[in-house]
């Protein structure tokens, strides 16, 4: 923005309006909320593929404000069924497997955590991993089906060439820095926030003076203008 202030600001709370610090921010946010219309606040599902990526991710999402709610009882009696106890939360960590390597469960484990009740958005932390392009789109196919807002963040680099090309061809967003992701979240969780707080109207101040009367067509007379400013 090129001007900011306070009674501008007040201003853009008054009528939800959301002031972004980046335009790309800005425009990613709104592409989100166009595609799921049916969002709402709540917590981020964090899956990553790296017992790393899942804690650096549960850290920043917290600092930035937002919560990564715990799982319902039900979400987590099903992740028990696949991952080991300490993994069967959120964060996911798909290291923790209880079944064996040959049982892909990446898809499996996205459309769990992420459709869980108490999670309003999803984030996937793609590091290195084994068939990265396989399980990108297991995951990728899996957060599209949720309903939510979803962001995966994928490994830089040539890596993951061929995982950007399959999420762009289903449609499901993605970048390549885990703090673009972050603003991405912070923008839409602060504009569905103030939607779903449904804030009363503003209320006129007594004593000013009422609504502009008519004016006719043409310049005023000098009698005229006095009228208006008496």
């Amino acid at each position: 923005m090129l001007f900011r202030s306070d009674a501008f600001a007040a201003i853009c709370r008054e009528e939800n309006v959301v002031l972004a610090q980046d335009p790309d921010d800005m425009v990613r946010a709104a592409y989100l909320l166009g595609k799921n219309p049916r969002a709402r606040s709540g917590g981020v599902a964090i899956l990553s593929t790296s017992g790393g990526g899942a804690g650096i991710a549960s850290d920043r999402v917290s600092e930035i404000g937002l919560q990564v709610a715990p799982p319902t009882p039900e979400t987590r009696e099903k992740l028990l069924e696949i991952l080991l106890e300490p993994q069967a939360d959120n964060p996911v960590d798909l290291g923790g497997r209880r079944m064996p390597e040959s049982t892909e469960i990446a898809g499996l484990a996205t459309e769990i955590l992420f459709g869980d009740a108490n999670m309003g958005y999803g984030l996937g932390v793609l590091t290195s991993m084994p068939f990265y392009a396989a399980r990108s789109e297991l995951i990728g196919k899996a957060a599209l089906a949720s309903g939510k807002p979803c962001i995966l963040v994928l490994t830089p680099g040539a890596a993951a060439n061929t995982s950007r090309q399959i999420l762009r061809d289903m449609g499901q967003f993605y970048v390549d820095r885990f703090e673009d992701a972050l603003r991405v979240f912070s923008l839409m969780d602060t504009w569905l926030r103030r939607k779903e707080a449904a804030l009363p109207a503003p209320v006129r101040p007594a004593g000013l003076p009422g609504a502009a009367p008519q004016l006719p067509a043409g310049a005023l007379t000098e009698s005229e203008a006095k009228k208006l400013l008496a």
